[in-house]
């Protein structure tokens, strides 16, 4: 609330703090999530953003974002056409493992070590991404390209990316955007027919045209006496 001698702006804040509010709760899952998809920001600068604004409860909105990238992603490994490098790579574990010898007395061993090389190998995309280090805070970064040259070390991933980050995200609030009622009909007039709408909308084009004009034709008026004058004072001299 504005208080003093700024009270007039005290209602000019109330209603962008709302449109800004309303704009927020649509667009912030899509930001956050295009954020952890940028390399020098990931998860653990989206979540100081969230502790910023939210303290205590930045977690939930934290684990909102990674939950729908996570569901995300899992949506594009679904329609891909190619199997994953982990599960072309855990087959090839598997198939190797079998074609060994089981009587040299190290099975224990072997299903030890093939099980803790499954467990990295299995991780996804998303997961190998997010573990690797974030770049510089500030760096000059093209994001599209850094995921054009990862598309060969994460090409489902890399096609999400390119998909998320090229989201156009307005300014303002997209029924807002192309919703000129308000500006034609006020509550009072609601009721009017479309007819009448449509002829109170041509007459106020036509009042306007015609102030217009009225203001052009007393600037030219005003024009020619200054220069009569300017005349007539010159033939006095």
């Amino acid at each position: 609330m504005v208080r003093g001698p700024e009270n007039f702006m005290s209602r000019m804040f109330k209603e962008m703090q709302s449109k800004f509010n309303q704009y927020w709760s649509e667009y912030n899952l899509i930001l956050s999530c295009a954020a952890i998809l940028d390399p020098r920001y990931k998860i653990k600068f989206v979540e100081y953003c969230y502790t910023k604004l939210y303290g205590s409860g930045a977690q939930k909105y934290v684990s909102t974002s990674v939950n729908t990238l996570y569901g995300l992603f899992d949506e594009y490994m679904q329609n891909s056409a190619c199997p994953s490098h982990a599960a072309v790579l855990s087959v090839a574990t598997t198939k190797i493992s079998n074609d060994k010898d089981d009587n040299n007395g190290f099975e224990d061993y072997e299903t030890f070590q093939s099980a803790r090389f499954r467990t990295q190998v299995e991780k996804s995309q998303l997961d190998l991404y997010l573990e690797e280090p974030s770049h510089v805070l500030n760096s000059e970064i093209d994001v599209l390209e850094y995921w054009t040259l990862c598309s060969l070390r994460y090409p489902e991933l890399s096609r999400m990316a390119h998909d998320v980050l090229t989201i156009p995200v307005s300014t303002i609030a997209s029924d807002s955007a192309f919703d000129i009622g308000p500006q034609v009909i006020s509550a009072d007039r609601s009721s009017l027919k479309s007819k009448m709408i449509q002829a109170l909308v041509c007459l106020q084009d036509w009042m306007l045209a015609s102030d217009r004009a009225r203001g052009s034709g007393s600037m030219e008026s005003r024009t020619e006496d200054d220069s009569s004058s300017s005349s007539d004072g010159d033939d006095d001299y």
